[in-house]
């Protein structure tokens, strides 16, 4: 756990924030199999997309959970945790910061197919990717591998490589200047059709649509 004051410029306002962070492991494997544990799952799946919330009051006595786990021990440092992502699972006041999640490969052990998988995927992204060599990279067979990823993600490795792929592509859209045609190519499509369909399929919106929409944002935050 750790707190942290950060002064900003301007009129020299103090903003503070809180971090706990937690491995993935403390959490069973077949969480999509164990009821007990939907709100902590769906919380962290979503938490890959990032995370706002709106309620004050919540955010407030979140802040003091976190900053009360260091005076626990054991157990008790656990048994907070998990109240913790309770409260934040169960509010509906929030919204998704990132329409595409953000795929974080320091969240695989090093050495894990998963980590050997994503390492594969981030290097060849670009290129027409099979399961054999993903397997390969993986040391599976290709039906284990399968299996092995869904278990741990809730997708196949190609719904996986398609997120990834449009990630990209909503990072470009926000921070070049790049055609949408052009961003489809450095995102790994070879059909601008295709990634359209993909982009709607994971965002709800067009490329053309999210960056108006991104544009609109930028443009009213700018005269408040």
């Amino acid at each position: 756990h750790l707190c942290d004051r950060v002064r900003l410029g301007g009129d020299g306002e103090a903003s503070s924030g809180e971090v706990l962070q937690f491995p993935p492991d403390l959490f069973p494997q077949n969480m999509e199999r164990l009821g007990d544990y939907a709100e902590i799952r769906r919380l962290l799946e979503c938490s890959r997309r990032g995370i706002r919330f709106g309620d004050r009051v919540l955010a407030a006595e979140v802040g003091r959970l976190i900053r009360s786990v260091d005076a626990l021990s054991g157990t008790e440092r656990l048994v907070r945790l998990y109240e913790i992502l309770g409260r934040l699972a169960r509010s509906a006041d929030y919204r998704l910061i990132s329409p595409a999640e953000c795929v974080c490969r320091a969240s695989w052990c090093p050495g894990s197919p998963m980590y050997a998988v994503e390492g594969y995927l981030a290097a060849h992204f670009r290129e027409r990717v099979s399961l054999s060599a993903l397997a390969a990279a993986a040391g599976r067979n290709p039906a284990a591998l399968c299996r092995y990823f869904r278990e741990r993600t809730g997708k196949t490795p190609f719904e996986y490589l398609a997120e990834m792929r449009i990630g990209l592509a909503v990072r470009l859209l926000k921070h070049s200047d790049l055609t949408c045609s052009q961003i489809a190519y450095e995102s790994g499509f070879n059909s601008y059709a295709l990634f359209v369909r993909q982009f709607r399929r994971i965002t709800g919106r067009t490329p053309d649509r999210y960056r108006r929409e991104i544009s609109l944002e930028v443009g009213y935050s700018r005269t408040l």
